[in-house]
């Protein structure tokens, strides 16, 4: 082998450990804000994944209903809408 490709391969030995040490870091630091033991990331993770896509289909939902809202009502109802809801989600 030459000592170029011994060269390449040291590198790219160096930056996969690079990387890997990266990503333990950024791991570490995300269980110290979280409060997180080691066993708890898989199940805060699906969580996680669980509320963003919930949020997700709730905002297109949202978005859909007060496109259907304006297109069969005058916009100046649209408050009174709002408001209402908030009345009978009490």
């Amino acid at each position: 082998m030459t000592d170029d490709t011994l060269s390449s391969t040291a590198l790219l030995t160096i930056n996969r450990y690079n990387q890997v040490l990266e990503k333990e870091a950024l791991s570490s630091r995300i269980h110290r804000i979280f409060d997180l033991r080691r066993d708890e990331s898989r199940l805060v993770s699906g969580l996680f994944l669980h509320y963003f896509f919930q949020g997700f289909g709730l905002a297109l939902m949202l978005i859909i209903a007060n496109a259907e809202f304006l297109a069969n009502h005058p916009i100046h109802k649209l408050p009174v809408v709002y408001m209402l809801a908030a009345v009978m989600l009490l």
